[in-house]
């Protein structure tokens, strides 16, 4: 992907970019945060907090900024995702925040709508 298809996929509203995550997510079979001594986190809304994922490295080292700065580009691979990651937000109180641009919020979709999205995805691929 090129820079210029890179910065236009971020400028996407967030439905079209969670079309993309998931499609890109699924294909790959793993999805990508941002790590330092610790999982990036952000703030949700309501106050909660928010582990932003991404549905590639690229991304993910594109949102490496201001708060974030001097994080580096982790894969979780979907098995881990379902089986170990999530049910461990939840036990924590953490959303799970999809393509985070860096200026902005990304999409929260639930837990339970994440796992049923990327499991109905990768069934459309396989």
């Amino acid at each position: 992907m090129t820079t210029a298809q890179l910065e236009a996929t971020l400028r996407l509203p967030g439905p079209e970019r969670y079309a993309h995550f998931l499609a890109e997510a699924a294909g790959a079979r793993q999805v990508w945060g941002l790590y330092d001594d610790g999982w990036a986190l952000a703030e949700g809304s309501r106050g909660r907090r928010v582990l932003p994922i991404w549905p590639s490295e690229a991304f993910a080292a594109r949102c490496a900024v201001d708060l974030w700065a001097g994080y580096q580009p982790r894969p979780i691979a979907l098995d881990e995702l379902f089986d170990h990651l999530i049910p461990h937000l939840t036990a924590t109180g953490t959303e799970l925040g999809v393509f985070y641009t860096p200026s902005g919020r990304g999409v929260i979709p639930g837990h339970d709508r994440l796992i049923e999205d990327l499991r109905a995805e990768r069934a459309n691929i396989a």
